[in-house]
């Protein structure tokens, strides 16, 4: 269930600084006070509900990550 899911993760994974997941494709991101973190890139092929195609970076710099989440428009998806 997407209610409560950053506070369920931390419990699942006190260790971790960040937890990336993307089953759903459904873009997320979300940080908890303590800067935990939780993230999913979505699907640049696939976006079900998302209102967009998305996918997602990690920039990791001294010991601290960071997402960005990239939107594109369908427009650009070209079938293979």
């Amino acid at each position: 269930a997407r209610a409560g899911r950053l506070e369920r993760m931390r419990r699942r994974f006190p260790d971790a600084d960040a937890v990336i997941f993307g089953h759903s494709h459904l873009p997320l991101h979300e940080r908890a006070g303590d800067g935990f973190q939780i993230f999913n890139p979505g699907s640049p092929t696939e976006r079900r509900r998302a209102p967009t195609h998305t996918m997602g970076l990690a920039h990791v710099n001294g010991g601290s990550v960071e997402f960005e989440l990239i939107p594109y428009p369908v427009s650009t998806i070209r079938p293979s």
